[in-house]
């Protein structure tokens, strides 16, 4: 997916010190150690955390999808993972540290995307942990319809009629366990 929308809604909006660029492989280790952080306690209450699973499948995703990070002061605060398919955008993943959450920046990052999915045509579709109440209210309020529930996750969409597209997902986007 092209992300120079999200870039271009931060001229000027990010707050300073942040930044936002596209990963690199040096920034792998943090970006899992926050997804880790931020989404541990979720995947433990729905399946359980299996360290090796949990580490194959977050590197299939960094491999698979197009991963931006949000810096501050050298560290690494946030990240969004999205998937670009013919039909619609997939926001995989998204995560702030909790030192800067309820900021703003969630906001400016759902308005970049959501000025991207517009300019191509394509709504954005998420899946949220049904544990994470909180995450679901910003998402509504970001303008996401729920469109499908499974027991870990709601389905959200943005730009879109409500469809049900969640039911032609076999397993979770982010996270499957057997």
């Amino acid at each position: 997916m092209r992300i120079e929308g999200i870039k271009d809604c931060f001229n000027g909006l990010m707050p300073a010190p942040l930044t936002f660029y596209a990963a690199t492989d040096d920034c792998y280790d943090a970006v899992f150690a926050l997804h880790e952080r931020l989404f541990r306690p979720h995947i433990e209450q729905i399946w359980g955390w299996l360290e090796d699973w949990q580490r194959e499948n977050f590197l299939a995703a960094w491999k698979e999808c197009e991963t931006r990070v949000i810096e501050s002061h050298g560290e690494i605060v946030g990240y969004v993972q999205t998937l670009q398919y013919t039909d619609h955008i997939l926001l995989k993943n998204i995560g702030l540290a909790p030192s800067h959450q309820s900021k703003g920046i969630g906001f400016l990052l759902m308005e970049g995307l959501q000025a991207e999915a517009a300019a191509l045509g394509l709504p954005l579709r998420l899946s949220v942990f049904t544990t994470n109440p909180r995450a679901q209210r910003f998402y509504e309020r970001a303008g996401f319809v729920k469109e499908g529930r499974t027991t870990a996750f709601q389905h959200m969409s943005w730009g879109s009629p409500a469809q049900e597209w969640a039911t032609t997902i076999s397993h979770p986007p982010y996270a499957h366990h057997s």
